[in-house]
């Protein structure tokens, strides 16, 4: 045990390296988002909110898939007991990505014949999904590894990269065909980007490993918590995400959809960038300070309060006046998408405050009883969204706004939960 005296330096120690960390992610997070905001107006005057609407249902169909490619197994390269270990873990999230990705090819392949549009796609779009699983493995990995060797500066550069190739194409390729298929081109371009920079400034520090497929079963049984529960929840949490945009496509006219698509991008994108920054550097500090027998609250509160200020600057003016700002931004046909953005807005306020609880989740070692958290969550939320859009038949706009309300609700008391169990493992540790 760690005497008080220690847990004091430490602590001082890990605030200032700490600030200085979130600052080079969040200077990356917020020129990437500038370039972002930089671009949707044109993106919004160049495509229709049907093609919108379009290609957001195959990113969202995506987005459930891409995360848990490699069975979250990339997050466990920071927890790593050494670097060949780590590079072991790397290597393993890229070949169960990879054979998850064939095994979605076929099964889509086969859907196709079968229907002739499945979720009203074309089967072109539908092979990008696969495509987008190893991409996305690919930058988990190589992102996870640069956090493990502190080289937060490279991710601050990947953000910008990313963004200004992803929304730069969209921009010159929707001028010459404003499809959906361009703006899920430039998606899968933009991270084959992001996996190449990364590439590009690790060099030398990623290297190939001699780990066996023996070796890499004992690093799934050492690590099994992330494939046994939290890809899972990960899955779990997407498909709740996901969902929405598809009730919405089936029970509304696709322009509902692209509203829905844009209202999410425009306010998600700063909730979650910012708390990416915080959460890929607080985690492997809370990593470090449960190893050092250190209390993990006092790091939990600090950055929960700084982000519970910060989050408020965007939050008012979105409550007060989205439709307006969003009628002046991207055109007067997409004011409904503010409607919408006012209530995500609540949903993503409480979602960003409570980064570095879900950060600590793994450090906690509660990745169980946050699968069976988010699944509880999942069906409550899913469900009322199906009971608003099916049963009750109400308009859009009140059904986005069940959604996002209850999602704002069921985040806060996960925060509380968490912080109660924290204060629980400190009082234990003292």
């Amino acid at each position: 045990m760690k005497m008080p005296g220690a847990a004091a330096r430490l602590l001082v120690g890990l605030r200032g390296r700490t600030m200085r960390s979130v600052a080079t992610l969040l200077a990356g997070a917020a020129a990437g988002q500038l370039i972002t905001l930089i671009t949707v107006p044109l993106l919004t005057r160049i495509f229709s909110p049907e093609v919108f609407g379009e290609a957001g249902t195959l990113l969202a169909v995506a987005s459930v898939v891409m995360p848990v490619a490699g069975l979250c197994l990339p997050l466990a390269i920071v927890l790593a007991t050494d670097d060949d270990e780590a590079r072991a873990l790397g290597r393993l999230s890229l070949a169960i990505s990879a054979v998850l990705a064939a095994v979605i090819t076929l099964g889509m392949a086969f859907w196709a014949a079968l229907a002739d549009a499945p979720w009203g796609m074309s089967s072109g779009l539908l092979m990008f999904i696969p495509l987008l699983m190893c991409l996305a493995t690919a930058v988990s990995v190589l992102e996870q590894w640069a956090h493990r060797r502190s080289c937060y500066t490279a991710s601050a550069k990947v953000s910008v990269g990313k963004s200004l190739i992803g929304n730069g194409g969209k921009v010159l390729g929707g001028l010459m065909a404003p499809v959906s298929m361009t703006l899920v081109l430039m998606t899968a371009v933009a991270e084959a980007v992001a996996a190449m920079l990364y590439l590009g400034w690790l060099r030398g520090s990623v290297t190939p490993d001699r780990t066996t497929p023996l070796k890499w079963w004992a690093l799934v049984v050492k690590y099994r918590q992330f494939p046994l529960f939290r890809a899972p929840q990960v899955l779990v949490s997407c498909l709740s995400l996901a969902v929405p945009v598809l009730l919405l496509g089936v029970w509304y006219e696709p322009a509902i959809v692209g509203f829905f698509v844009l209202a999410r991008s425009v306010v998600a994108a700063p909730s979650m960038l910012l708390g990416k920054a915080i959460g890929d550097v607080i985690y492997p500090r809370l990593a470090r300070a449960a190893q050092e027998g250190l209390p993990l609250l006092p790091l939990q509160f600090k950055a929960v309060t700084l982000l519970g200020v910060v989050g408020l600057l965007p939050l008012i003016p979105i409550l007060l006046a989205a439709p307006l700002i969003f009628g002046l931004l991207f055109g007067e046909p997409w004011q409904m998408a503010g409607e919408h953005a006012r209530w995500m807005a609540l949903w993503f306020y409480l979602t960003l405050v409570g980064v570095p609880c879900i950060s600590s989740m793994p450090v906690l070692q509660i990745q169980r009883l946050h699968l069976t958290y988010t699944c509880f969550t999942a069906v409550i939320r899913v469900g009322l969204m199906y009971w608003a859009c099916a049963i009750a038949q109400l308009d859009s706009s009140t059904s986005v706004a069940l959604y996002c309300i209850s999602g704002a609700l069921l985040n806060a008391g996960l925060m509380v939960w968490i912080l109660l169990l924290s204060a629980h493992r400190d009082r234990l540790m003292a």
